[in-house]
């Protein structure tokens, strides 16, 4: 299955005035001349962007939102209130506007909705100031029965707080995407040392080291659950335990997998949990006769509790790997780190001096610190100074330790892991790290899903 999101993009000076108010998404250079104008007018949002009660209503409808009857009323008056009330705050902040620079508009495909970016660069003079300045102005946006229409969301933004929003916007979309096509075969973790790989258009098993552990011949393979892997082929389901050897000798019709288990149907053809069900008689060529037996049912480990024991097992497991202590970290109790900026100055060979600006992170073991550096390259340091990513693209360190990047032109990601000094350039779709920077989940430009090993090698 193919992830493709829709874009739409323009940069396009604005020239003319509209005449009548116009909100299409088929003609979107006038619906932006309409909205523009109203930047400059002494008049309130318009009316046209602005959901009616009954547009509101079916809008909620068509996402499968839940609403209150009772309430709606109430919540209708608060909503077009909080768009006014932004609106004339952004009016304010702008000032005098002397002209429109640009406009560009990015949609985003979710699971239920698309939504559109409306973004605007004023050339205008605030109401301290008598200099001319460049503003940008982000509006967020519902598309709805071919129109746009406001969310609440209108605040001026910075550049770089613009491209960050970009990139968290992208990011979300697709993921949310990824996860509604194909979940709950997606990896992500890789238990029991092990990731999926593709060949031939079909699945297997293979070790970080390139030991294959199941063969590439099943249509889907799900993730390590309730001690066994699922697998589907043509010939039927089937379990493989942690050691990679099937539960059943003879593939079954269906195995059914919810939140408390595995179930089978027994030979009344009623769905029963595996644990209720007489194992297969085995290396025996007839029919396997599935018979209900007694037992007592097991107690069910509860998932979270099980994750959480994972999770710890996985940072026990990597702190030897990764977290070595280092004698130049910075304390938390500097007041540049509350000041959301800090300078770093080289104890090495590297003699660049790296400012940090407008935001950073400081990763949960103390270890590295991203950000931007003066002339808009994303940086990714470790604390003796030592500049290890320098970067063009758009970034953003998430945890457990890895930085994301983005390339505005082509809206693709990539990613550099610190720790591994691994980076990859912008050129997947999707990508997001399995156990840190081990295996690598990513969606290639033609909507295709597959694996990348730790060297970055694709397993497909």
């Amino acid at each position: 299955m193919k992830l493709i999101i829709p874009l739409l993009v323009g940069l396009i000076p604005l020239a003319g005035v509209s005449q009548t108010p116009i909100n299409s998404v088929k003609n979107i250079k006038s619906t932006i001349e309409t909205l523009s104008e109203a930047f400059s007018s002494k008049e309130d949002f318009p009316a046209d962007f602005i959901f009616t009660k009954d547009e509101i209503q079916k809008y909620l409808t068509a996402t499968k939102r839940d609403y209150d009857i009772e309430t709606f009323d109430t919540q209708y008056n608060k909503y077009v209130d909080r768009v006014q009330r932004k609106f004339d705050d952004v009016k304010r902040s702008l000032g005098k506007i002397e002209r429109v620079l640009s406009w560009d508009t990015t949609s985003y495909k979710h699971t239920r909705e698309t939504r559109m970016d409306v973004s605007f660069v004023f050339q205008s003079i605030p109401r301290y100031s008598n200099k001319a300045e460049k503003v940008r102005v982000l509006l967020e946006m519902a598309i709805f029965d071919n129109g746009i229409f406001i969310n609440e969301t209108l605040y001026t933004i910075s550049e770089l707080h613009y491209d960050l929003h970009l990139l968290r916007q992208f990011n979300y979309a697709r993921e949310s995407l990824l996860q509604n096509a194909y979940s709950p075969n997606l990896f992500h973790s890789s238990d029991n040392g092990v990731i999926p790989f593709q060949k031939n258009k079909k699945w297997g098993l293979i070790t970080q080291q390139g030991e294959v552990k199941l063969p590439a011949v099943y249509d889907s393979i799900a993730p390590f659950s309730f001690d066994y892997y699922r697998v589907v082929s043509k010939k039927g389901y089937n379990l493989y335990t942690a050691d990679f050897k099937p539960r059943y000798d003879k593939e079954l019709k269906y195995i059914r997998m919810n939140w408390s288990g595995y179930f089978v149907t027994n030979s009344k053809g009623e769905f029963v949990s595996i644990n209720q069900i007489q194992e297969p008689p085995k290396n025996k060529e007839e029919d396997i006769s599935l018979e209900e037996v007694t037992v007592e049912m097991p107690v069910v480990e509860d998932t979270r509790e099980t994750h959480t024991k994972k999770q710890k097992s996985l940072r026990e497991q990597l702190s030897d790997e990764y977290y070595v202590p280092e004698p130049y970290r910075i304390q938390r109790e500097d007041k540049d780190v509350f000041n959301n900026k800090f300078t770093i100055r080289s104890t090495s060979n590297d003699s660049v001096v790296a400012v940090f600006k407008g935001y950073f992170y400081l990763d949960p073991h103390s270890i590295f610190l991203a950000g931007r550096d003066s002339i808009g390259n994303s940086i990714v340091a470790a604390y003796t100074g030592n500049v290890l990513l320098r970067s063009p693209y758009v970034g953003t360190y998430e945890s457990p330790g890895y930085e994301l990047l983005f390339d505005k032109k082509t809206r693709l990601f990539g990613i550099f892991c610190p720790y591994t000094k691994l980076l990859i350039e912008p050129k997947y779709h999707y990508i997001k790290p399995i156990d840190r920077d081990r295996f690598f989940l990513v969606v290639t430009k033609k909507g295709k899903v597959g694996y990348l090993d730790g060297t970055g090698k694709e397993l497909f």
